[in-house]
């Protein structure tokens, strides 16, 4: 008969079994950030580096799970070559300059200017050619007709241009009726 060898009270396989039991547990498991346990930095080259669960990410990306729908909630944290590696519940969980520097990395990530003006939209060939005011100045760009807006709310639009650019107005009853008519036939 076979001596198993012992290795803290249980043989060698179970032990070997259990470790890779307790890391596929590890791996399936949303591992929240908070200010308690993470701290952003950045770093020279301007990328943000993250310290958490006594590791270090020298260059992070932010991903919004919901981003137009809960914007700086549960936001996910990934490394270099996009695994997961936590959950920011809520961005109001970290500390100030943590939210500031996850709220710049975002809006780099996710350039959405904000219509405030709309000069024209034109319909010709199944494309429509939008000339409008954002908050980054003025902008022109074309969409396919199918599906390039989107209605998030009542009174939330985001428009995708050809390009995948997307473009939001907040509030359509901020525009005037005149510009309201002129992209009706795309609500």
């Amino acid at each position: 008969m076979r001596e198993q060898k012992q290795w803290g009270g249980q043989d060698e396989a179970s032990q070997v079994i259990e470790q890779q039991r307790l890391a596929a547990l590890d791996m399936q498991s949303i591992h929240y950030i908070d200010k308690d346990n993470a701290k952003f930095s950045l770093t020279e080259g301007g990328f943000v580096r993250m310290e958490f669960r006594g590791k270090t990410c020298e260059r992070i990306a932010v991903h919004r799970c919901f981003p137009f729908t809960q914007p700086d909630d549960f936001l996910s944290i990934r490394d270099e070559e996009g695994n997961e590696l936590g959950i920011i519940h809520h961005l109001s969980d970290l500390s100030k300059e943590d939210q500031e520097l996850l709220t710049r990395q975002m809006a780099l990530r996710y350039f959405l200017p904000k219509i405030q003006k709309v000069n024209s939209v034109k319909d010709e060939y199944g494309y429509s050619y939008w000339d409008v005011v954002t908050d980054k100045g003025a902008c022109r760009f074309t969409c396919s007709n199918h599906n390039a807006v989107a209605k998030l709310s009542e009174t939330r639009l985001v428009i995708e241009d050809i390009h995948g650019n997307r473009y939001e107005i907040e509030d359509i009853y901020k525009l005037t009726p005149k510009e309201i008519k002129k992209i009706d036939l795309y609500i």
